[in-house]
């Protein structure tokens, strides 16, 4: 048998549906449609929180501010998919998958918690150390 394709965060492993060299589908197209059918679900439970907490948050009460914070939860959820079948392909085991997902969000932490502003008086010397 092939050997199984994992995606770097899952547990369970699946197969290809066909082998390699058959020429049904390309295996980009089986990527393609596999991420086009996981996305409405993908998106629909983070849009509910959105609707669901934006309201119970006493956040500004516009549409506009409404839309903008759902496209931002959408578009971060789309990038954070990307990075892990990007992840997944890069490498192949999961677990170091999994290490470098945590050092990269790790660093961009770093950075967020560098760049914000301001910064208390009595955590000055700790946030630009």
């Amino acid at each position: 048998g092939h050997p199984p394709v994992t995606a770097p965060l899952s547990t369970k492993p699946f197969f290809l549906p066909f082998p390699p060299r058959c020429c049904r589908y390309r295996v980009s197209a089986f990527y393609l449609s596999s991420s086009l059918s996981d996305l409405p679900m993908d998106c629909a439970l983070p849009a509910l929180f959105v609707i669901i907490i934006y309201f119970m948050g006493g956040l500004r009460l516009t549409a506009g501010a409404f839309f903008a914070n759902l496209f931002g939860l959408v578009l971060n959820v789309l990038v954070a998919q990307s990075l892990g079948l990007l992840l997944g392909v890069a490498f192949m085991n999961p677990k170091t998958a999994q290490v470098r997902e945590t050092d990269g969000m790790r660093d961009s932490r770093g950075v967020a918690a560098y760049l914000a502003a301001p910064c208390p008086s009595c955590l000055y010397c700790c946030a630009h150390a």
